[in-house]
Order: structure tokens, then sequence, then C-alpha cells
């Protein structure tokens, strides 16, 4: 159980990391 909820936070932070950088290289998903 412990390293189940250890994957999800690894994975969340991981999506939040892709997020950031899809931004980064795609100035066009943010409108401005």
């Amino acid at each position: 159980r412990i390293q189940e909820s250890r994957d999800k936070k690894s994975k969340d932070s991981r999506t939040q990391d892709f997020k950031i950088q899809d931004c980064g290289t795609n100035p066009e998903a943010e409108p401005q």
C-alpha cells in the first residue's frame, strides 16, 4: 500500500513536470 501511494505521488509530479515542459516548448499552447 505504501508503494502504491508513492507511485501515485511520483506520477503526479511527473505529470506536472510534463505540463511545465509543454508550456516551455509549446508557446502556442498558452495564448498571450
